[in-house]
């Protein structure tokens, strides 16, 4: 069996998301960050396929984002989102990596669970050595990510096992904040970290088999389309816990 990254990492962060999603209801609800990760994987291919117009193309495609989304991006949002765009360029622009390829498809089998994992690597570079490719993740957060927040990104896991298996080569993952103008230390994933995608894979896809949709209950909730047809958020359930809070209430 087959699952798709975005539908795992989806499942992973909520259950009940991504079986709404097998019904057919849009569970997508992109957010300013959202919009600025699509103009850098969109300005990296019009590096690719376009070379010195790129900068001018991506304006253009962030300004029609901007003009479609007003009410999620601002006007100061939109500048700072230019800002952003140059200080890509001029990373790429002005370093000795080179892009070889963008919005790659691959496929991550597991045969001892059989089960196989597809998605997408949005940018792969080398520096000249064929056997060590670049992934440049980006970031636009005001902070950086922790050591700990790389060591449980699924997703340089599956970058990482792709090129090995595609290429028998080695991946080199820079997270890098273009907020700070910051990256942390590159990082390079083993035969470990492979095991443990192979045992989330093969989890995610026995759980919806079975399935296993448990409301997942954080912050996000409150700005999630799906609370009123949720079965820990929707009306009646959020009726019930009420009463049960009430009453503990009183108790106390």
């Amino acid at each position: 069996m087959q699952i798709e990254f975005k539908d795992l990492e989806l499942y992973k962060k909520c259950p009940v998301k991504y079986y709404m999603k097998t019904c057919g209801y849009n569970v997508s609800h992109k957010s300013y960050n959202d919009y600025l990760h699509d103009m850098y994987n969109y300005l990296l291919a019009a590096m690719f396929y376009h070379g010195e117009d790129a900068v001018r193309i991506t304006e253009n495609y962030w300004e029609d984002i901007y003009r479609k989304n007003q009410d999620i991006i601002t006007e100061k949002q939109w500048l700072k989102g230019v800002g952003y765009l140059c200080n890509i360029y001029d990373y790429f622009a002005f370093s000795d990596m080179k892009i070889v390829a963008v919005n790659y498809p691959y496929l991550i089998e597991f045969p001892e669970y059989n089960v196989a994992l597809s998605g997408n690597i949005p940018m792969i570079a080398n520096e000249g050595n064929d056997k060590q490719y670049i992934i440049v993740d980006p970031s636009f957060s005001t902070k950086m990510k922790t050591s700990k927040d790389l060591d449980h990104e699924i997703k340089y896991s599956a970058y990482s096992k792709a090129i090995r298996d595609l290429y028998d080569g080695t991946a080199i993952i820079i997270n890098r904040n273009f907020h700070l103008n910051q990256e942390n230390l590159p990082v390079i994933r083993n035969e470990m970290h492979y095991s443990r995608l192979g045992l989330i894979v093969n989890n995610t896809i026995k759980a919806v088999k079975n399935e296993i949709y448990v409301p997942c209950d954080d912050y996000t909730c409150n700005s999630c389309k799906l609370c009123g047809l949720c079965t820990y958020w929707g009306t009646s359930a959020f009726i019930n816990r009420n009463k049960q809070q009430i009453e503990y209430t009183k108790k106390k």
